[in-house]
């Protein structure tokens, strides 16, 4: 798996609604503690972003650099059903999914969409390293997206912050 898997990876994950999935396995990788139950599917999907190119230490460090800004600039292609939850509505082409299956409905139908969105994530990241105007942009925005995310867990979003900008700072040297 090479780097432009792994954000068409964590792309995928957004525009499924899975976004607080991503914030979940952002802070297990900074050390943040998470629940119990979320930890077997962090840890699963984990390992699935790690493969025999890709060691869980460059996983884990990719996911901490890409994680924040697929979660800001990626909007879900899902709205949720109003009789019945657990159906989900595809924004873009108007399809009643099962939540279940929501994730293979992107990936079949909506690739031009996923291409795009990794793409504009990649790039994103080029000028986060090379403009830091950029970068307090991007943290000015990001904190109204993660409230709408994480709103009941505001130690997560303050360490999510912290994590981030330790991040950028880092890369930025």
């Amino acid at each position: 798996m090479n780097v432009q898997e792994f954000v068409r990876t964590l792309v995928i994950k957004a525009l499924s609604g899975k976004s607080s999935l991503l914030i979940a396995l952002y802070a297990y990788v900074n050390g943040v503690s998470v629940d119990e139950k979320i930890k077997y599917v962090i840890r699963t999907f984990r390992q699935k972003l790690s493969s025999s190119t890709l060691s869980v230490l460059e996983a884990e460090r990719l996911a901490s650099m890409f994680i924040p800004i697929v979660v800001i600039g990626v909007e879900p292609l899902t709205a949720v059903h109003k009789k019945r939850d657990d159906i989900y509505i595809c924004r873009i082409c108007g399809s009643f999914i099962d939540r279940e299956n929501f994730e293979n409905h992107v990936i079949r139908k909506h690739e031009d969409l996923i291409e795009r969105y990794t793409e504009l994530v990649i790039q994103t990241f080029r000028k986060i390293v090379n403009d830091e105007e950029l970068f307090r942009r991007l943290r000015e925005q990001s904190l109204p997206k993660l409230e709408k995310i994480v709103s009941s867990d505001e130690e997560l979003k303050k360490i999510f912050m912290k994590t981030f900008e330790e991040r950028i700072k880092w890369i930025l040297g």
